[in-house]
């Protein structure tokens, strides 16, 4: 009788089973049109449609429109800078408006983050602006690829480089991953930084007015550790701009200042561990880009008032940048 009722319930069971991915099967996916069309909702939102067989459906297998989001930022993220120096070779034109070549790594780069080298076309629209900033760069890579911006012949060069060589020399794992990622010859250290940061003036300054920019902070912490090691960077940036007669934007000091204005306390402070500054970074431009979140708003919920993941400026510090470039621009 124990046996009866046992089989009993497993073909039970079976046949429930067999009901319940049979209902999986037959159910249309989500988000159909008839669906958005039943809600009656006028909407300015961008309408994607994927159309297909069970393929696209994806109750059968993994629905890989479910991946849409991640691809998107992916392609942001990794997408390089409007307007480079090989752009505008590109074209071959010969202009008489003046070129201004901004060169550094995400902080000019500006798609994790905002970007202050908009906030000068917008100011300058007779100009030329170069945004030559590359994300993860270290000076080293940035004298790599000098070529094509020396070809541009820029009348003024903006230079905001040294965040990574910061980063990179601040820890040991810091270093020999950005070693490896980077493909860089050598772990990245002060003493390097200074090497590298004289030739890149040396090839630069030939035809060009240069402005250099001393380094944002990392965190927003003005005594911690990582702060100490961003100040000894700043230094020798203060000190080759004396020496070689350069203009010298205080992005540092003009930050602090900023930072000193904050409404709401300090929540986290910087850890170079890399699957948390992975964590921030994503997490912030995912906010931004598909929930469409202000960067200072996302610096808010983390408890940051310039740099929403401590590296990457939001609006306010953006804002900073920009308009110490631009009273070197208009000055010049």
């Amino acid at each position: 009788m124990f046996i009866f009722f046992l089989v009993l319930i497993i073909a039970a069971a079976l046949v429930a089973a067999f009901f319940y991915v049979l209902k999986i099967i037959s159910s249309p996916p989500k988000g159909r049109a008839l669906d958005y069309l039943s809600r009656n909702v006028n909407s300015y939102k961008k309408i994607n449609t994927s159309i297909g067989g069970s393929l696209t459906h994806g109750n059968i297998g993994q629905n890989w429109v479910n991946y849409l989001p991640f691809f998107y930022v992916l392609k942001i993220f990794s997408s390089p800078p409007k307007e480079r120096a090989l752009d505008y070779l590109s074209r071959n034109v010969d202009s008489d408006k003046k070129i201004i070549a901004c060169i550094g790594d995400s902080l000019t780069h500006g798609n994790i983050g905002q970007n202050w080298v908009d906030y000068l076309r917008q100011e300058f629209p007779n100009d030329i602006f170069l945004n030559e900033g590359i994300n993860g760069n270290t000076a080293w890579q940035v004298i790599q690829r000098l070529d094509p911006i020396l070809q541009c012949q820029p009348d003024l060069i903006i230079l905001l480089i040294g965040t990574n060589d910061a980063l990179g020399s601040f820890d040991i794992n810091s270093g020999l991953r950005y070693k490896k990622n980077n493909e860089l010859p050598e772990v990245p250290t002060l003493k390097k930084y200074k090497e590298h940061l004289n030739v890149l003036i040396d090839k630069i300054g030939i035809q060009s007015k240069i402005a250099i920019c001393t380094l944002p902070p990392i965190g927003e912490n003005v005594n911690s550790e990582v702060n100490k090691h961003v100040n000894l960077f700043n230094d020798y940036i203060k000190l080759i701009a004396n020496q070689k007669n350069l203009i010298l934007l205080p992005v540092s000091d003009a930050l602090w200042l900023e930072i000193q204005s904050r409404t709401y306390p300090l929540k986290l402070e910087y850890n170079p561990k890399a699957r948390l500054i992975i964590r921030r970074i994503f997490g912030g431009i995912f906010h931004h880009y598909l929930f469409k979140k202000s960067w200072n708003n996302i610096s808010r919920a983390k408890g940051q008032w310039i740099l929403f993941d401590q590296i990457h400026l939001n609006e306010r510090g953006a804002e900073i940048v920009y308009k110490l470039a631009k009273d070197f621009i208009a000055k010049s």
